[in-house]
């Protein structure tokens, strides 16, 4: 399995296929097996109540067909390497100034854009699960807003963070259950990038992975945030991605990452409930446009939207 962001890179941690420079295929683990993200997952017993509260709490997407797309998948051209560098902690990366190239036709992978002129600017933080079980590890870092102006400051803090303190509560509330021996084990990390700020907004995605001694898993998860208003913007208040946008999805995604199999599975209904889902789908501002895209099984696809604005939704 494989993981595209429409790009010449990969997102930012991972690597696009070498026999191409278009798309980017991010976080499959082939060599531990895949998760079903979708919640056909094959694996540990505890893998399976643990990642499924993903889909049971935080999605609503209609899934079907899977033998079908597992096929879709195999068809898709995607170099399966992993790119482990994809999600080094914020100290340990290297940290450049926002740029635009005309010369860069796609977004080239997760990367910092970090503004230090703003009414506003990030402090990064670091979480480290503290646990008696040896083969249990919950790693994070995120970053915190720090502002004097922003709106409900305290609320954007905390629902970002919420997305580490999720995996955490899941973690326990099976292990309460007495399913979790002493032996088992299971990994998590969600390293953040802030991929654009600017006066009105800014974009964080967290680059998710996590594994337990025969299954895995590995996505991304978008927060937008509206700085102005003080608010959290849905991926459905952003873009209206409709029928219309669906279709020119598929088109973008087949020539940007040179991949259609999986895409070509799902009916447009599925395309656009994906799209619009907080969870499966993925939008974030970059210093190129929009990066839009879904999380599939093992991995995920984006395509990049440097005329965005066309397709932003009409108040």
């Amino acid at each position: 399995m494989n993981n595209y962001m429409g790009q010449n890179n990969g997102c930012g941690n991972c690597r696009p296929p070498e026999k191409d420079n278009n798309g980017w295929l991010v976080g499959v683990v082939v060599a531990i097996g895949m998760l079903l993200f979708t919640g056909c997952i094959i694996g540990s017993v505890f893998m399976y109540k643990v990642f499924n509260k993903v889909v049971s709490k935080k999605a609503s997407v209609t899934i079907s067909e899977e033998n079908n797309r597992e096929k879709s998948l195999a068809d898709d051209e995607f170099n399966f390497d992993f790119d482990y560098e994809y999600r080094r902690e914020p100290e340990e990366r290297i940290i450049e100034e926002p740029k635009e190239s005309e010369e860069e036709v796609y977004y080239e992978g997760l990367a910092d854009a970090l503004r230090f002129d703003l009414n506003y600017s990030v402090m990064w933080e670091g979480y480290d699960y503290d646990t008696d079980y040896k083969n249990v590890s919950i790693k994070a870092s995120y970053p915190k807003i720090v502002s004097e102006t922003i709106p409900n400051l305290d609320y954007i803090n905390e629902y970002i963070f919420a997305e580490i303190q999720f995996w955490v509560d899941s973690f326990e509330e099976y292990a309460a259950e007495g399913y979790f021996y002493e032996d088992d084990q299971f990994v998590m990390e969600a390293f953040a990038y802030v991929t654009y700020m600017d006066e009105e907004k800014m974009s964080i995605v967290f680059s998710e992975y996590g594994y337990t001694s025969n299954s895995g898993i590995s996505y991304l998860y978008t927060i937008n945030v509206d700085t102005k208003n003080g608010v959290i913007l849905d991926n459905s208040s952003i873009l209206d991605m409709n029928e219309e946008f669906v279709v020119d999805f598929r088109t973008r995604n087949k020539e940007q990452n040179n991949a259609s199999g999986y895409i070509d599975v799902m009916s447009d209904q599925e395309i656009m409930e994906y799209l619009n889902s907080p969870t499966y789908g993925i939008v974030f501002y970059t210093p190129l446009g929009l990066e839009v895209g879904i999380n599939i099984d093992g991995g995920w696809y984006t395509v990049t939207y440097k005329d965005y604005q066309k397709y932003l939704k009409k108040l």
